[in-house]
This record gives C-alpha cells, sequence and structure tokens, in this order.
C-alpha cells in the first residue's frame, strides 16, 4: 500500500501541472464531438466515430468518459485533465504490481517509479485527447494482472479478460 501510495504520488507530481492546461489544438475536434455535448446523446457516442467530421477512428469509451467529464465539468478543462492524472496515476500502481509478479519489491517499485516520470508519457497526459490512449493502457495492464494471477481461470475472468482486451 505504501509503494502504491509513493508510485501515485511521483505520477501526481510529475504531471500535476497538467491540471492547468486548456484545450490543445487536437482536443477541439473531440471536446466539440455532437454526441458528447447533452446526457442524452451520450448513448449515440458508442457507436460514433472517434474524429466525427473525417469518420475516422472509434474509441467509444473515451468518448462516454469525455463526454461525462465535460458535462459534469462544465465543460471545462479541468475534469477531463483531472481524469488524465488519475488514469495515469492508476496505471502506474498497476504496473508496479504486475512487476512485483516477476522481480523483487524494490525492482518492481524502481520500475514503476520510472515510468510514473518518463516524459514520454507527457503528450498523453497533459492533452485531453491522450485520456484514449491513458484508458487503452489501463485496460491492458490490468488485463496483463489478470491472465498472471496464479487464480484458475473461470467464465468470470475470462468474461473480465475479453472487456479489459476490448477496452484496450
Amino acid at each position: 500500500a505504501l509503494a502504491d501510495a509513493l508510485v501515485a504520488l511521483v505520477a501526481l507530481v510529475v504531471y500535476g501541472r497538467a491540471l492547468g492546461n486548456g484545450y490543445a489544438l487536437d482536443d477541439i475536434p473531440i471536446i466539440t464531438h455532437p454526441l458528447i455535448q447533452a446526457l442524452h446523446t451520450l448513448p449515440a457516442a458508442l457507436a460514433s466515430p472517434w474524429w466525427y467530421s473525417t469518420h475516422h477512428l472509434y474509441r467509444p469509451l473515451t468518448l462516454l468518459f469525455l463526454g461525462v467529464e465535460h458535462l459534469a465539468g462544465g465543460r471545462s478543462p479541468l475534469a477531463p485533465h483531472a481524469a488524465n492524472l488519475i488514469l495515469y496515476a492508476l496505471t502506474a500502481i498497476l504496473l508496479r504490481r504486475l512487476y512485483a509478479r516477476f522481480v523483487a519489491p524494490g525492482a518492481a517499485l524502481a520500475g514503476a517509479l520510472l515510468f510514473a516520470v518518463l516524459p514520454v508519457h507527457a503528450e498523453a497526459v497533459a492533452a485531453v485527447v491522450g485520456q484514449a490512449e491513458l484508458i487503452s493502457a489501463l485496460a491492458l495492464v490490468a488485463l496483463l494482472l489478470l491472465v498472471t494471477a496464479d487464480a484458475p481461470p473461470t467464465l468470470r475472468r475470462l468474461g473480465v479478460a475479453a472487456l479489459l482486451a476490448a477496452a484496450a
């Protein structure tokens, strides 16, 4: 628990300044997506393309998250930036737990701390559209934790694994 708290704290401190960010250029097409502007249109976002105007890509979970954040946050960039920080910190925590299955606890902590401070993650954490990558990373690490567990496969575990794989 202490190691998880340390990893989360480091991730939040390193990328915490992202909370003050506004919307970047790539964020605008997503934030203005017509289906995330009202609660009653959010379900339709699950079947909508990511780049609405060009009909490219499909990221329904991200659109749903951003729609809820957009509406709950009063269309302020603070809510999606806070969500990005939380997703990033959770990913770093789960990564430490995954590492701990294969290496000594100190090495697992060091690996997770290195992940938490890597500047290559700045764009995903600091831009609202990076939430797609953060959701994918979190789902992938959670999937790896699930499939490397000592517990035998059950129908429920297989179902959760399928959902995590789809989310990733």
